[in-house]
């Protein structure tokens, strides 16, 4: 409520507009090979280009493109990592590249599928592509819960409908086999 000048009030309603099912990719680059036994990530890549495609909610398909730590002299105080919007979407993404230079030549590797809304770490040991290794960490989201309910009683659901129907046919058998021996 609000009173103007001449004593009149006035109703003032505020829409709040922000959406917050934007997706985001959380993509760190590491100079050592992949180990599973410890969770050190230091000797962070410099200048790792990444670029994925995803299919947005009307169908079209978008290239998003960002670097990580692109820049290490007079002071600056990048993260190690890039963060990149992958904005609203449905799907997959499609596929991923992670580009750098070694000893002067570009080097790539593509990963597919990689869900959105989840940290990325890729371990980029010397110029083989193919040996590079990759880290999913997937944050919880609060539709997991849901997700995971309605997949379950779908499964219950499923069940208990084959197991009427495997009853149900055992018991036509059996009306059948009682009329083909009834002979006497």
């Amino acid at each position: 409520m609000q009173k103007e000048v001449d004593g009149n009030s006035q109703l003032s309603i505020l829409y709040n507009n922000i959406v917050s099912d934007g997706f985001f990719i959380k993509a760190l680059s590491v100079n050592s090979e992949l180990k599973k036994s410890n969770n050190v990530y230091n000797d962070y890549a410099t200048g790792t280009s990444y670029r994925f495609v995803i299919t947005d909610m009307d169908d079209n398909k978008l290239v998003t493109v960002g670097s990580q730590k692109f820049q290490s002299g007079y002071m600056s105080l990048q993260l190690p990592f890039a963060f990149l919007g992958v904005g609203r979407s449905n799907n997959y993404i499609e596929n991923f590249y992670t580009a750098t230079a070694v000893d002067g030549k570009r080097v790539e590797h593509m990963w597919t599928p990689i869900i959105p809304n989840s940290q990325l770490i890729i371990f980029m040991l010397g110029n083989e592509p193919l040996k590079w290794g990759l880290e999913l960490f997937i944050s919880p989201t609060a539709s997991l819960y849901l997700i995971v309910l309605v997949c379950a009683i779908s499964l219950i659901a499923i069940g208990l409908s084959i197991v009427w129907l495997h009853v149900k046919e055992k018991q036509e058998d059996a009306k059948k086999r009682e009329q083909h021996f009834d002979f006497f």
